[in-house]
């Protein structure tokens, strides 16, 4: 699962993308696989509990792969990758953009909870209704299906006793 900040390393360049999809951003920037072997890396960097402001040191690197190009080198690679994050100005803006979108998502969540709340204090009686309405019918409809349900199962036993 890609998580932010995600990237693509080549041998020699370092990518990011419009959004934190790996897919993404290879065909964002026309990367591909090569024949019969790897020649990319797909890496997350990760702030530490979602935090955009934290110094970079906190952040976690991993390789989101489990099969690595030739020229792979762990630490050299983090080391690429930590870089170029700090180059291309995406933490800051990331941070910028998580702070301001934190009022209006609990915002959001908090009439979203009322809403449901409402919605399931609301539908309780009517589901009460529906079961208790429901249980006579079916009910009746087990007691009237019973006697087909024995002759069918016994008129197959004869047929399936035998030989074939």
């Amino acid at each position: 699962m890609c998580q932010p900040i995600s990237g693509v390393m080549t041998k020699d360049f370092v990518f990011f993308g419009i959004t934190d999809s790996h897919e993404d951003i290879i065909e964002q920037h026309k990367l591909h696989e090569g024949a019969g072997r790897v020649n990319i890396l797909r890496f997350e960097i990760t702030p530490p509990m979602g935090n955009f402001s934290a110094p970079l040191e906190q952040w976690t690197y991993r390789r989101d792969q489990d099969v690595f190009p030739k020229w792979h080198d762990e630490h050299y690679d983090e080391f690429r990758a930590s870089a170029a994050l700090v180059n291309s100005g995406l933490a800051p803006l990331d941070a910028d953009y998580k702070a301001k979108r934190a009022p209006l998502d609990a915002d959001y969540e908090a009439k979203r909870a009322s809403l449901d709340a409402d919605y399931e204090a609301k539908r309780a009686p009517l589901y009460a209704d529906y079961e208790a309405k429901r249980a006579p019918l079916d009910a009746d409809y087990k007691a009237k299906r019973a006697p087909l349900d024995a002759d069918y199962e016994a008129k197959r036993a004869k047929i399936t006793a035998g030989p074939y």
